[in-house]
């Protein structure tokens, strides 16, 4: 029995220890957020155009909102209001599309909603056609990175093979070597600041991958880390990564040749196909009905 009590008296001191390291880790981080939400700039802080407000039916949720911001962070927009200055930017392209079909409706019929279809379908098209939209400025922005990618990692092999340490390594891309690698560069250049202001080389270089956003930034990220911890050589992996991104440009280029070449297909299909149609069939259609015509006569 005594054991017991003991065993039971054990176990409610754990219990208070964990409960008292729990109360220790939320304050400390109840601090870490207080210290992020005052380093948030004046703009970020500030109410949106004199305190307007988006309307609560048209705040993205759940899926759409995180895709939008994920598609936001992968087309190199980082403004803290970025989602919500595109929902203004798509509402008025909207407001702006509906207006323009009402306007062509009052030109031709003397009443702006006279028709009123073609006004819906034009503020649709223009409410998703504005995300299509930034799907494709994502895309330009990560086939820009891509490309850079392999001059990136060349210039980061001939550094470390030069006896460079890593650390200036970066901070020569972001302040010298930046005009063959432009986008990478800046997102470099945001990295040193991180690791200026006396974030670890882990979350810096895990807020790098996430701001570069295409594949194989975060297994960099991972290299790099892991170098930076255990001291392990960085240039034989470079080397491969760069010869896997290589590889990555020339299976886009050769997927863009035979897309391309579908088009083009279809293209002659939808041109030459009605003229060899006429060609072809015209000369005895026209016989049929002059055939026809003479016997009707």
């Amino acid at each position: 029995m005594d054991a017991l009590a003991f065993l039971w008296f054990l176990l409610a001191i754990v219990a208070v220890a964990t409960m008292a390291r729990g109360m220790v880790l939320l304050a400390a981080m109840q601090r870490v957020e207080a210290r992020i939400a005052r380093t948030v700039s004046a703009q970020a802080a500030r109410p949106l155009w004199g305190g307007l407000k988006l309307p609560a039916f048209l705040a993205p949720r759940g899926r759409d909102g995180s895709e939008i911001a994920r598609e936001l962070r992968e087309a190199g927009i980082h403004h803290p209001r970025a989602i919500e200055y595109f929902l203004w930017l798509r509402l008025g392209a909207t407001a702006v599309a509906c207006g323009l079909a009402a306007i062509a409706n009052l030109v031709a019929t003397g009443a702006p909603l006279s028709r009123p279809v073609p006004v819906i379908l034009a503020g649709a098209g223009a409410y998703l056609l504005s995300k299509r939209l930034l799907h494709f400025l994502k895309g330009v922005r990560q086939r820009a990175i891509t490309a850079e990618f392999p001059f990136l990692l060349d210039l980061l092999q001939m550094m470390l093979e030069s006896g460079l340490s890593l650390d200036q390594c970066f901070r020569s891309i972001a302040t010298e070597e930046n005009e063959a690698t432009p986008r990478l560069a800046a997102t470099v250049r945001r990295l040193v600041f991180d690791l200026d202001r006396g974030m670890s080389y882990d979350a810096a270089l895990g807020r790098w991958a996430e701001r570069t956003a295409v594949g194989g930034a975060k297994e960099l990220a991972s290299l790099f880390q892991q170098a930076l911890l255990q001291g392990t050589e960085l240039a034989p992996a470079l080397r491969t990564f760069t010869r896997e991104f290589t590889e990555r440009r020339i299976a886009h280029a050769r997927e863009s040749i035979g897309r391309i070449s579908v088009q083009m297909v279809l293209v002659l299909i939808a041109c030459f196909l009605p003229a060899i149609f006429i060609v072809v069939g015209g000369p005895p259609v026209a016989s049929l009905f002059d055939m026809i015509r003479s016997e009707a006569r």
